[in-house]
């Protein structure tokens, strides 16, 4: 599955009853394999035409370990498991406390993505965070402080994504449809294409494939690495070509979309 999706396969593609491969992989209960679609950015709480989930069918299939995956992914309980969970509890005698103290409270859990899913850090790892990121660590000690940081000015009408890479990915998949853009899909294979002097020219060869696959992947570990990557994309495309070309005045183009998007969408503000 991972060849399918380097050579570009959508992983939330539907069939004729509106369900995509995560599906069939919850309901025979294969978990690697809704481990890989999830990290590719498959949608856990996608409904078919009859408004059934990836939970629903892991859940009627009895595959637990499925069932926990999902709900750790961000899934949405079942429609039964709603209605169990919404159940009024037994009043207790004597336990008249009022339940007032705690609204408007939240509780934030710090997570990191290990072993294909998200889980919550342990004492050693927040401890080897916090030492690493003193910056940060300095807010997660004391929330107050949280009220003096400026954000980057944004447009109120722009969507704020809870992490960065889900901006980078809408960025990279309206590239990966404009005209042309196929010829940057793939990386350049100099025998294929009977150019033997590309390596000597082109030290850092970079193409949409590769920047998709490190994006699914967690390669980057910031947003500027992304852009980096893309802008390198046309550089070498021009250098190799000359700016004059015919892959010249694509790439030219193609960079000038990039640029487009990346204003459009504020990709900015995670950078800064």
């Amino acid at each position: 599955m991972e060849k399918l999706f380097e050579y570009g396969a959508e992983v939330n593609s539907e069939d004729i009853n509106g369900q995509t491969a995560l599906f069939y992989c919850a309901r025979e209960g294969h978990k690697d394999m809704c481990i890989l679609l999830i990290k590719k950015g498959a949608n856990v709480n996608k409904q078919d035409k009859k408004h059934q989930t990836a939970m629903n069918f892991a859940k009627n299939n009895k595959k637990q370990e499925v069932v926990q995956l999902l709900l750790e992914s961000g899934a949405n309980l079942t429609k039964e498991a709603q209605a169990e969970k919404q159940k009024p509890s037994k009043k207790v005698p004597g336990n008249k406390k009022k339940q007032t103290d705690n609204i408007g409270l939240k509780k934030y859990v710090l997570t990191h993505y290990k072993d294909g899913m998200w889980k919550p850090v342990s004492e050693e790892e927040l401890k080897e965070f916090m030492e690493r990121n003193k910056e940060v660590g300095a807010y997660l000690q004391n929330p107050g402080l949280l009220g003096s940081l400026k954000l980057p000015p944004v447009s109120e009408s722009v969507q704020i994504y809870d992490h960065w890479d889900k901006a980078a990915k809408k960025v990279l998949s309206h590239l990966w449809k404009q005209q042309g853009a196929w010829h940057f899909f793939e990386a350049v294979d100099p025998i294929k294409l009977n150019i033997p002097d590309y390596p000597n020219v082109i030290k850092n060869p970079m193409d949409f494939g590769t920047i998709k696959l490190k994006l699914s992947n967690g390669s980057y570990g910031k947003c500027k690495e992304f852009c980096n990557d893309v802008e390198l994309v046309f550089a070498n495309c021009i250098r190799y070509n000359g700016e004059a070309s015919d892959f010249g005045v694509l790439a030219k183009k193609l960079l000038e979309e990039f640029k487009k998007q990346c204003q459009l969408i504020s990709l900015d503000y995670y950078m800064s």
